[in-house]
Parts: structure tokens; sequence; C-alpha cells
């Protein structure tokens, strides 16, 4: 578990290092750079938009994933509220914030500086599927990431992303503990 802490907040200090880069060249603070900036969609569009990705990635997950028997390690941590609590953490919220920042925030915004969105979007989404190793993983992963970079690329912000990408492990989350 220590180890997925570690790796989720190299993640971030990844992410921060690019965007200070690219802050320096813009001119822009790295809130913004980060794609942390205020979402371009009203509040309508903003739900519907986060309901229509959460939806078309439950209805792929369910093609990948029809029975799904991947389950979390065990950490021997007592009372049961606690230990599901810090799993939360670990496979929620840790990922769906650090992966963001990095992979739609801080890679798909410089890789937009070089290429047009539809090529930074899908290199985005590429690099992002490398970390998931195994290749059913990897290959919804890939799918996610081009609906999570399209979402940012049209609000201009990465919250959406981090509300969508949180959802998408709650479910999985609830799923292994029901």
């Amino acid at each position: 578990m220590l180890q997925q802490w570690l790796f989720h907040l190299s993640m971030g200090v990844l992410a921060l290092a690019i965007a200070l880069g690219l802050a320096r060249r813009t001119g822009r603070i790295p809130v913004v750079e980060l794609g942390l900036a205020q979402t371009r969609l009203r509040p309508r569009a903003r739900v519907g938009a986060i309901a229509a990705c959460v939806a078309f990635l439950l209805l792929i997950s369910w093609l990948f994933f029809p029975d799904d028997p991947r389950s979390f390690p065990e950490i021997d941590i007592e009372p049961r509220w606690l230990r599901l609590g810090l799993h939360f953490l670990t496979l929620v919220a840790l990922p769906a914030f650090f992966e963001e920042l990095l992979f739609r925030g801080a890679l798909q915004r410089a890789l937009t500086r070089l290429w047009d969105a539809p090529t930074a979007i899908f290199l985005a989404s590429m690099l992002f599927a490398s970390l998931h190793v195994e290749p059913q993983v990897m290959a919804f992963a890939f799918v996610m990431g081009l609906c999570l970079g399209l979402l940012v690329h049209r609000s201009g912000s990465i919250r959406e992303s981090i509300a969508v990408h949180a959802l998408n492990n709650t479910l999985a989350f609830v799923s292994q503990i029901a």
C-alpha cells in the first residue's frame, strides 16, 4: 500500500514539474497549466458530461470485464472501516487525482503545445494505458483515457475528469467489497 501511495505522489511531483516548466514558458500560474482552472462548461452541461462519461465507461467495463475476479490486496488493519478507508484512499482517491493531474493535466496540455488536440489526447491515453499492466485493463484504460482526454479538451479543466475517474474507481471498489 505504501508503494502505491509513493507511486501516486511521485506522479503529482512529475505533474508539478511539467506544469512549472510550462508556466515558466507561458507566464501562466501552474494551477492553470495543470488544468485545475475553472471549467468552461455550464453546470448542467458539466453534470451531463460527467454522467455521459460514466455511463460510457460502465458499458465499456461490462464488455471488458464481464466476470471481474480482481480483488484488492488484504492489509492487516482493524477495525474493518479503517481498512476499507485506507483501501478507498489507495484505490480510488489517490489514483483519480494524481493520474488525472499527470496524464490529462500536465502531459495532455504539454502535448497539445506540440501537436493537435486529437494527437495529444491519443498519446496521453497511450501513456495512461501503459501504466496499467494487464492487457485487458490496459485496453480499458486506453478507452477511458480517450474519453477523459476529450472531456478535458472540451471543458478546459481536469475537474470533471477527476470526478469521472473517481466514480469509475468507486464503482470498481464497491463491486469488490459487495
